[in-house]
């Protein structure tokens, strides 16, 4: 999810800006730069939501958060494959 906005007290142009109001709203953990905390296969601090791309901060390619969201969907799939494995979580 993102914001679209125009920066003109910085410098002309228009960027785009992860938009983390869902993510606080919901509880999710997110860094000291307001970005999504996820672990190294894309989870987060809450059971089934996954993190992938600019909202987790790094680089902000679109070929990137194009491999972490693949990255991501393989994570999901092990986890309804087999739920609960390795993420020491409760169900919540």
């Amino acid at each position: 999810i993102f914001i679209f906005m125009r920066v003109s007290n910085i410098c002309p142009g228009n960027y785009c800006a992860p938009a983390v109001e869902l993510a606080r709203k919901t509880g999710v953990e997110l860094t000291e730069d307001g970005f999504i905390k996820c672990d190294a296969n894309h989870r987060t601090s809450i059971l089934r939501i996954y993190g992938a791309g600019d909202m987790e901060g790094g680089y902000k390619q679109n070929v990137t958060a194009a491999g972490q969201g693949a990255a991501a969907a393989m994570t999901i799939f092990e986890d309804l494959v087999t739920p609960y494995r390795k993420t020491g979580r409760s169900k919540k």
